[in-house]
């Protein structure tokens, strides 16, 4: 697991807080271009954009603001996006008392505490105050375009092949939302687990600096080097990188980050690959930016 000498990027891993940032906010970014704008970047097509996507789901199960009960009202929400944007019936993104109510008796929640449940859904944009005075609240016209057509796999028949794959969209579409909205918000509590951190540091420590290309080939040394980094240099205690190395690669093969082993090491997506360039990208614009300006 520790090896003598890095030769993983190491700039890539010393700034890989801030790259990651940037690789996070460019995924939502680039798929809410392509879903809800259908203008096409890093992302070449529709379909690029569901399979990037998918590289992310299940995330928001783990998320620290994110229990039981704010997913019961979350899938509930994704539901009525996906029947508001079948039937062309936009009042369905207005919630009432009584659909409060519901979710109170529905889901076991004390009504004193509800707003303790509603809160991250307004933290994350996804609520937000009626322009109604028949209504409560109003899902986000953002949540509402990137999920509704989506979600419509949940109030229309597909075949058993097709929905595994809708409902992986559908989680990581929601999972990358949340965490890139809470990003671009700075949300003070940290929205990006270690586990991603460290499968996306693995990534960028791929990087070439001289061509800005990551390669996608996660070599065995890379991985080594890039536990060497944080255990040695960063000071992390061994049996807590171990705990986080372990869940980024079961995220990384459950999500199929990771495509196929190799002799030397495994392949990772093309398009998670492609990602992570463009983080990098926007991080040393941003560098150049900032150094104009001093």
């Amino acid at each position: 697991m520790i090896t003598g000498n890095i030769r993983a990027n190491l700039w890539a891993l010393k700034h890989h807080n801030d790259i990651v940032k940037e690789t996070v906010l460019a995924t939502l970014e680039e798929i809410e271009n392509v879903i809800t704008n259908k203008r096409f970047g890093v992302l070449r097509d529709v379909s690029e954009a569901y399979v990037l996507a998918s590289k992310f789901e299940d995330l928001v199960y783990r998320h620290p603001y994110f229990r039981k009960k704010h997913i019961n009202i979350l899938s509930a929400i994704i539901d009525r996006c996906g029947e508001a944007y079948s039937k062309s019936n936009y009042n369905l993104l207005y919630i009432s008392e009584n659909v409060l109510s519901e979710w109170v008796n529905s889901f076991k929640i004390d009504p004193a505490h509800l707003n303790h449940y509603l809160d991250p859904l307004f933290v994350f944009g996804i609520l937000q105050r009626s322009d109604q005075p028949n209504y409560v609240y109003r899902i986000t016209d953002e949540f509402f375009r990137l999920m509704g057509p989506v979600a419509l796999a949940l109030v229309r028949s597909t075949t058993l092949e097709e929905f595994p794959q809708m409902m992986s969209i559908v989680s990581g579409l929601a999972s990358i939302y949340v965490v890139g909205v809470g990003t671009r918000r700075s949300v003070s509590v940290p929205t990006i687990p270690r586990f991603l951190r460290a499968s996306m540091a693995y990534t960028l420590a791929g990087l070439d600096g001289h061509t800005m290309k990551i390669d996608s080939i996660l070599k065995i040394h890379r991985v080594n080097d890039v536990d060497s980094y944080f255990v040695r240099d960063r000071g992390l205690p061994v049996e807590l990188w171990r705990s986080i190395r372990t869940q980024a690669f079961s995220f990384m093969v459950r999500n199929k980050i990771i495509e196929r082993g190799m002799s030397d090491g495994y392949e990772l997506s093309s398009v998670w690959v492609r990602i992570h360039e463009e983080g990098v990208k926007r991080y040393v614009r941003r560098l150049l930016k900032y150094r104009r300006m001093i």
